[in-house]
């Protein structure tokens, strides 16, 4: 019966051969292409706040750390890295005592699976020992901002002695930050001057 259904689509949409293609082989393509884009991804049976503080030990203990939070739908993004990899989380709300996490981790284009497995299980072995008086640590963090003004809306935070990738700002005194859910945020500082002869 599928394959009737998908040489139906070849027909019917000529065009979009890849979209019968995809149907011709459930699951197949599909899966392939979901993992070059999504990540791992697991549950914790435990509350976003739980689950925010699990996020931070467990990055912590492998000698990662929290750069750059971003509050979203509920959830949150972080952006995490060192000189080798470059890795973002996302945490979702499913229930109240039930929070998902997603994670990629790349070093340069290539995808650290077992790095991702690694740092879940270390999450989740975190998400075990948070105490309800525990939350996210904030110190040493700054804030990025919607505008480069200090009154303008709050994005989110980053990690004051993290190796961040920045750009140049219109404002002065202001420079500017992808955020991992890929939109512009300010943060203030300035871009290093090249020396001079």
């Amino acid at each position: 019966m599928g394959r009737v259904i998908a040489v139906g689509l070849l027909v019917v949409l000529s065009g979009c051969t890849a979209l019968a293609t995809v149907a011709a082989i459930p699951g197949v393509v599909v899966d392939g292409v979901v993992d070059i884009f999504h990540g791992q991804e697991r549950s914790l049976p435990v509350d976003m706040r739980t689950a925010l503080v699990a996020v931070q030990k467990g990055l912590r203990a492998t000698r990662l750390d929290v750069d750059v939070l971003e509050p979203v739908k509920g959830g949150y993004a972080v952006g995490f890295g060192n000189e080798k990899l470059d890795g973002t989380l996302r945490l979702t709300p499913q229930t109240p005592m039930l929070t998902t996490m997603n994670i990629k981790v790349r070093h340069g284009i290539s995808r650290e699976k077992s790095v991702e497995k690694t740092l879940m299980d270390e999450i989740q072995d975190a998400s075990a020992h948070v105490s309800k008086w525990q939350y996210f640590d904030y110190r040493g963090y700054g804030e990025i901002r919607a505008k480069p003004d200090k009154a303008s809306k709050r994005l989110g935070w980053y990690r004051l002695q993290a190796k961040l990738e920045i750009g140049a700002s219109r404002q002065k005194g202001w420079v500017t930050i992808k955020m991992p859910n890929g939109d512009k945020g300010f943060l203030e500082g300035a871009l290093p001057s090249s020396a001079s002869n």
